[in-house]
């Protein structure tokens, strides 16, 4: 699929690096990632994500918006106190680029729903290396170790 006229504008500086190329920002744009939280590391993480061109991002969270995060968790604003965080960060994705399929997941990752979840994205590449940060990653490994 080519890419169309706004896209060769919003991707230019992708597009000139010989490192990613237009073929490369084809591949972000077919891209796939589903990110554990929208707080405080997940929240830069999804509007860089987004600005990047990947085509689909998953959220998982199952928190609201709160005053006292807002200091650092900037994908979210003041009008959205009160708001699920995975609404809030939609909006602010789909700010940021229009283009991108947003799926969001309002529930606290756990060893019951873990399954269920990775394997509705079964097409989703596996992940290889994560590093162990809270207990949702030990939920991960457990579950990509029974599935691979």
């Amino acid at each position: 699929m080519a890419l169309s006229d706004d896209q060769l504008e919003r991707y230019a500086r992708h597009i000139i690096l010989k490192e990613v190329g237009g073929p490369g920002q084809q591949k972000l744009m077919n891209a796939k990632v589903l990110v554990i939280g929208a707080g405080g590391l997940g929240s830069p993480i999804l509007m860089y994500l987004a600005a990047a061109g990947v085509g689909t991002i998953g959220i998982i969270d199952d928190d609201t918006v709160d005053l006292s995060n807002l200091q650092r968790q900037i994908i979210h604003m003041t009008d959205k106190l009160g708001d699920d965080k995975t609404a809030s960060a939609k909006q602010m994705i789909l700010s940021i680029n229009p283009d991108i399929n947003v799926l969001p997941y309002q529930t606290r990752l756990t060893e019951d729903n873990a399954g269920p979840l990775v394997s509705s994205m079964a097409s989703w590449p596996r992940l290889k290396a994560m590093k162990r940060i809270n207990p949702a990653t030990d939920v991960l490994f457990r579950i990509i170790r029974t599935a691979s």
